[in-house]
């Protein structure tokens, strides 16, 4: 299963679409993590055939949303190719001071990955679990799609619970 991650897009939407162009259709599903949520779901509605998630950042109006009839909720638990997901966008477990807190939160979900933005850094790396060591958990940020120089996005690939993940660019 391929899952392509975006966030932060602030009002770039041409960048997420162009990336949706590269893989071709190829995707099994979208993630997008807060910060530009009306940009997502306006690009994820030109390709209707793969599953989307929208998550809402601090820069997101939840009213907002609502008034467009967009649910993006501020954190989501997604299971796919046998993978478990929390997917959020940062700000409530506060990325740019560090990762302990959403590192905690993750375990607290059982997630196999946490999938944050917020800081616009790009990040894939697995740490220890903090009630089993013997277990890893994978810190996967895709930067900033709308704001970076590359306008970095994610690409994870999720089978039978194996992840390999990366980065691509829009550009």
């Amino acid at each position: 299963m391929k899952i392509l991650v975006f966030s932060d897009s602030h009002g770039a939407p041409h960048y997420i679409r162009a990336a949706l162009r590269q893989h071709g259709g190829s995707a099994d599903a979208v993630i997008f993590l807060g910060d530009g949520a009306l940009d997502a779901s306006t690009v994820f509605r030109e390709f209707p055939d793969i599953p989307a998630y929208i998550l809402r950042g601090n820069c997101d109006s939840a009213l907002r949303l609502a008034a467009c009839g967009i649910d993006a909720p501020e954190e989501e638990v997604i299971s796919l190719g046998g993978v478990r997901f929390l997917a959020l966008h940062g700000h409530t477990v506060h990325v740019k001071s560090g990762y302990g807190h959403a590192i905690l939160h993750a375990a607290q979900k059982q997630a196999d990955v946490l999938l944050f933005g917020h800081t616009h850094i790009p990040e894939n790396r697995a740490v220890p679990y903090p009630d089993d060591p013997e277990r890893r958990l994978l810190l996967f940020n895709p930067g900033s799609v709308g704001m970076s120089h590359n306008h970095s996005y994610g690409v994870i690939h999720a089978i039978d619970g194996q992840i390999s993940a990366g980065h691509g660019s829009a550009v």
